[in-house]
C-alpha cells in the first residue's frame, strides 16, 4: 500500500497538489476519522473522493479531473 500512496504523492506534487498522508494507528484516531473507510480515503478540500487505493493511471484521472 505505501507504494501506491508514495506515489501518488509524487505526482500530486508534480501537478502542483498538496498530499497529506494521515496514518490512523490505533482505535482513537479510527474513530476520530472523518472517513468510515480507514484503510484508505482520498479528499481533495475536505470533500470525499473515493476510498479505492488507485493505479497511477486511475490516479493522474482524479487529478485531471479535479483540474477542470
Amino acid at each position: 500500500m505505501n507504494y501506491y500512496i508514495d506515489l501518488q504523492s509524487k505526482i500530486a506534487k508534480e501537478q502542483g497538489y498538496i498530499y497529506e498522508k494521515v496514518l490512523i494507528d490505533n482505535k482513537d484516531k479510527a474513530i476520530k476519522n472523518s472517513s468510515p473507510f480507514t484503510i484508505y480515503s482520498l479528499f481533495y478540500k475536505g470533500k470525499f473522493i473515493t476510498q479505492e487505493l488507485t493505479s497511477e493511471k486511475k490516479f493522474r484521472k482524479i487529478i485531471d479531473e479535479l483540474s477542470d
